[in-house]
């Protein structure tokens, strides 16, 4: 069972909740508390699994404060969905911004709009129902951004840094005698 399953299963019994009667509510408010527990423990599993496979997400979740493990689910999701995008202009399209240019919105991930969406007003501390609410998906745009940016720096994909780091592990393990000298730094004793 997906942790989302759960996690929907929830805010269908809390939409239940509130047009029950005085009398009926108790009844629901238990079957509420299982269903929060039940969301909590699928999400906390499915946060060790992701990070287990991908590492970075516990950086991630700790630089936004993430401490709910829904909240760290949303977190990991979104995660696991832009690493496999190889350009931004992707990953927005995937998440359902529309872009300039002529390029088309080809596809649209509506789960992962929605991880967005619940992922920033976690990291951004953004209460439903209040001002700021409509800069969500500014805001949204703009943690995707980071995340985007910060996922395809660790990558290292075609950066100039990183080859030369390669080049010079190579010089050395072929003649480990070069030492410091193949790095440039010279030692005169």
């Amino acid at each position: 069972m997906d942790w989302r399953d759960s996690d929907s299963s929830l805010s269908y019994a809390l939409r239940r909740l509130s047009s029950r009667s005085k009398t009926r509510q108790q009844r629901f408010k238990d079957e509420v508390k299982l269903l929060r527990k039940m969301r909590n423990e699928d999400a906390k599993r499915f946060v060790e699994v992701a990070k287990s496979h991908h590492p970075i997400i516990e950086e991630i979740i700790e630089e936004y404060g993430l401490k709910e493990p829904h909240q760290q689910a949303y977190c990991a999701e979104v995660v696991i969905e832009v690493l496999t995008c190889k350009t931004f202009v992707h990953v927005l399209h995937k998440c359902g911004f529309p872009t300039k240019g002529k390029a088309k919105l080809t596809f649209y991930d509506r789960r992962l709009a929605h991880a967005l969406t619940q992922l920033t007003y976690a990291a951004y501390h953004i209460k439903a129902f209040s001002k700021e609410q409509k800069t969500v998906k500014t805001r949204a745009r703009e943690l995707l951004y980071k995340l985007w940016e910060r996922l395809h720096q660790q990558s290292g994909d075609g950066r100039v840094g990183e080859a030369l780091d390669r080049v010079t592990d190579l010089t050395l393990r072929d003649n480990p005698t070069l030492g410091l000298s193949a790095l440039g730094v010279g030692i005169h004793l």
